[in-house]
């Protein structure tokens, strides 16, 4: 009898879900007694009232989940549908426990991009990045490896070729490993470089790259 009992509650809290994630922010997940179940549709109702515009909603709904794996997930959730930045997204990313350097990430990218829509604005960029990641890590070193990593990745992705002006005051030591990122990507070919416009920097960025020997005169035309 147990088997039966159990195997109707699956199906109703089936059902329940189903019927629940049709209704949106206005989803009613009480029903559902599965708690992962039940944690899987308040997370889906926070995400539909962040992109509603509701936080505080979504805030409640998330504070009521009862596992906290899926009360992680709710957070997490909440900070990408608000499109959360800043000290908004550090501290929603804080209650996202074993989410929170993923659901951090995400909204430092989110920030990244727009900034470096500004010219100009790319030493500020970046150390505002390394101080978000030093806020969650507390360890220089680290927060400096993992801003590196994805200011280059950000840079990496602007339209080439790359000149001076197109990387505008990104440190030379930034430069120096996007230009080397670049160089290893496409197997030590300087295409795609403005060379002239990088001066000694190419050089170095070559010799980072390990390509051999520094080629020259005709070879350093993009």
């Amino acid at each position: 009898m147990i088997w039966v009992l159990m195997a109707l509650s699956c199906k109703n809290d089936a059902q329940h879900h189903q019927s629940a994630l049709a209704n949106g922010a206005q989803a009613d997940c009480s029903p559902i007694e599965d708690l992962e179940i039940q944690g899987d549709c308040m997370a889906w109702k926070a995400r539909k009232q962040s992109e509603d515009g509701d936080l505080e909603a979504a805030a409640t709904t998330c504070a009521g989940v009862a596992m906290p794996l899926w009360q992680s997930e709710c957070w997490f959730m909440v900070s990408d549908a608000s499109n959360a930045r800043g000290q908004a997204a550090v501290s929603l990313c804080s209650r996202a426990a074993e989410f929170e350097e993923e659901c951090l990430g995400h909204a430092l990218n989110r920030s990244l991009e727009e900034e470096l829509r500004v010219p100009g604005r790319e030493a500020q960029a970046h150390e505002e990045l390394e101080q978000a990641w030093l806020s969650l890590y507390q360890d220089s070193r680290r927060s400096q490896a993992k801003a590196d990593a994805m200011f280059v990745s950000a840079l990496l992705r602007r339209p080439r070729p790359y000149t001076r002006g197109s990387l505008g005051n990104t440190p030379d030591r930034l430069t120096l490993q996007v230009l080397s990122t670049h160089i290893t990507a496409r197997n030590c070919s300087l295409h795609g470089i403005e060379v002239s416009s990088f001066g000694q920097l190419v050089v170095q960025a070559w010799e980072s790259a390990e390509c051999g020997a520094y080629p020259g005169g005709e070879a350093l035309r993009p």
